[in-house]
């Protein structure tokens, strides 16, 4: 089966699309653990070890209540 010249510029641009997305899709965890470890090592720098420990324990809580 032939594609015309229509649906091969498509299928070129789906698949660029798809390989854009999907390396986001993997690239953005290392986004959200980057700042994870950002806040960590400023807290620890800046003597705020406690308070950061009470934001981790408090944080998940928060997600929980009722709206």
């Amino acid at each position: 089966m032939s594609l015309t010249a229509e649906q091969h510029k498509l299928y070129k641009s789906g698949l660029v699309y798809a390989i854009v997305s999907y390396s986001i899709w993997g690239i953005f965890p290392l986004y959200s653990i980057g700042i994870n470890w950002f806040t960590s090592i400023y807290a620890v720098n800046n003597n705020h070890i406690v308070d950061a420990s009470l934001g981790y324990y408090i944080n998940p809580i928060g997600k929980n209540l009722p709206e």
